[in-house]
């Protein structure tokens, strides 16, 4: 949820929160040991730079 999120914030500009969510979802991915759901997230990140 956390990644549409972070989507969401990019596509409407504010990339200072799609960052913020995108790291949420990457500390929460990693708790689960959910892989795609990090590189998902990333992906995410690297679209806001």
């Amino acid at each position: 949820m956390l990644n549409k999120l972070s989507f969401f914030y990019m596509i409407l500009g504010n990339y200072k929160n799609a960052i913020l969510k995108a790291k949420d979802a990457i500390a929460i991915y990693k708790e689960s040991k959910n892989d795609k759901g990090i590189a998902d997230a990333k992906f995410n990140m690297a679209g806001v730079y």
